[in-house]
């Protein structure tokens, strides 16, 4: 699949099988994340890859612990969608400066084409940043092998898509040429 067509093409999925990835494609994925652009190529992040079903179980339980807290309605959402695999994209809490979230976000991209580029689903995710802000942040870090001192500034779930979403309309006059 050409670049273009990946763009095009990418939807968010929200509903993954249960097959697991293979070592490659984690090995390609792992690829395309460390490839990403950084201001001066300091390259700030530490992309935790997280395979282990049972540590997304757990912080979903927790995020919806915390959305029936802040909102006053219990949630039933799962917030991994079943997927087979995790990136939480951290940088040092002192080495974040004012570029950190763009190039966080670039690799993220660069992360959700990739995975389209192999046939797979992905949605790119903030709300585990409640989980890792809360009182069970530091054992979630621990657990997903995010160090200590890193803080979560977006991650997605990818996997084989169980779904299929029709794309959305695409707004008109989000753009001018001069």
């Amino acid at each position: 699949m050409d670049v273009q067509a990946a763009i095009l093409q990418r939807r968010s999925t929200r509903g993954f099988d249960d097959t697991p990835l293979t070592d490659e494609e984690i090995r390609t994925l792992i690829d395309a994340a460390l490839a990403s652009p950084s201001v001066l190529n300091i390259q700030p992040w530490h992309f935790a890859f997280v395979t282990d079903k049972a540590a997304m179980d757990e912080m979903d339980v927790l995020l919806r612990e915390l959305y029936t807290h802040e909102f006053g309605e219990k949630s039933e959402k799962r917030h991994f969608y079943n997927a087979p695999l995790f990136v939480a994209i951290t940088v040092k809490s002192r080495e974040k400066n004012r570029y950190t979230h763009i190039e966080c976000g670039i690799a993220v991209e660069n992360l959700a084409l990739s995975a389209m580029g192999l046939g797979l689903g992905s949605v790119i995710m903030h709300t585990p940043s409640i989980g890792f802000a809360s009182e069970k942040g530091a054992y979630f870090k621990e657990k997903m092998g995010i160090p200590a001192d890193n803080e979560f500034i977006i991650g997605i779930v990818i996997g084989h898509s169980a779904e299929h979403p029709e794309a959305h309309s695409i707004r008109e006059n989000r753009y001018t040429i001069v």
